[in-house]
């Protein structure tokens, strides 16, 4: 008979509060789009599906069906990002 294995639930890492005033603007999407910038020939360097499934993950909120960012949050996946 196979052996029953327990799982050791850990505490969820609590982050930190911040103020409201700290956190900046809510960015939806096409914030962000923009944020990110243009190509050369005008077209958006990463399309809105991209923010959608793959920008800051562990940073994005949701407003009805809408997604959303803190401005604080987006400036510091960012810049963790460009440190990888």
């Amino acid at each position: 008979m196979a052996t029953r294995q327990r799982m050791r639930l850990e505490a969820p890492v609590k982050k930190e509060k911040v103020a409201l005033a700290d956190r900046g603007r809510m960015l939806f999407i096409d914030d962000v789009v923009a944020l990110l910038g243009k190509n050369a020939d005008g077209t958006p360097r990463k399309p809105r599906h991209w923010v959608v499934r793959f920008f800051a993950p562990e940073f994005k909120h949701k407003l009805g069906r809408d997604p959303y960012w803190w401005e604080a949050d987006v400036t510091v996946w960012l810049d963790q990002q460009g440190a990888a």
